[in-house]
């Protein structure tokens, strides 16, 4: 099930044009990723669940935060409607690239120490088939991630309007982005909690 939802979730998400439903296809393949560690039934597997959920939490509301409000501003979800938007609204490009990175496992982000801590976990169990999947799914969804950077920062965007962020919306942007970085850059704190937490559930 594990594998199925992994493989489903990326697969279907690839030929995606509207960033809403690239993002909903990607949740179901997160959901893979989490399911990877309840399949070693130990106490890493689980912290690498708790760590990862949590980590996933904040790259999901960096990125949705954006796409909201490039939709709200613009009127539009198509990813093709963010071309330029490094140039129209750069803290709203990088929040985006930041979360998307994360998403996909890639370092120093947070998202890579929580996948890394899934497939040790299962892989330390003797379950290294599934782990080989998940491995091989997070690079497919560098695939679409990086095709929506790629628009952001190297798309025309010609006619489409600038889009400033302000208020509540930039502080959850920055918000996000900061614990993203932070948690990838010094994960011990949220790992030992996860661990603490993990051996009052396994135990």
């Amino acid at each position: 099930l594990a594998a199925l939802t992994m493989i489903i979730g990326n697969l279907v998400a690839i030929p995606q044009t509207n960033i809403k439903r690239l993002l909903a296809y990607s949740s179901i393949a997160q959901a893979g990723y989490l399911m990877v560690g309840i399949i070693s039934e130990s106490i890493p597997g689980v912290k690498g669940v708790l760590f990862y959920a949590m980590i996933y939490v904040f790259a999901n509301m960096g990125a949705f935060a954006v796409a909201t409000h490039v939709s709200e501003k613009q009127g539009s979800d198509e990813i093709q409607d963010f071309a330029g938007l490094a140039r129209r609204s750069p803290l709203a490009a990088v929040v985006m690239t930041a979360s998307l990175l994360s998403l996909a496992g890639i370092p120093p982000l947070a998202g890579f120490v929580g996948k890394f801590y899934l497939f040790s976990a299962v892989m330390g169990q003797g379950y290294t088939a599934i782990a080989y999947i998940g491995f091989v799914m997070s690079m497919v969804s560098v695939y679409y991630y990086l095709s929506v950077v790629k628009v952001m920062f190297l798309g025309e965007g010609e006619g489409l309007p600038d889009i400033p962020v302000h208020g509540a919306v930039k502080f959850t942007m920055l918000f996000t982005m900061i614990i993203t970085i932070a948690i990838g850059i010094y994960p011990t704190p949220l790992a030992q909690m996860a661990i603490a937490a993990a051996q009052s559930l396994v135990q």
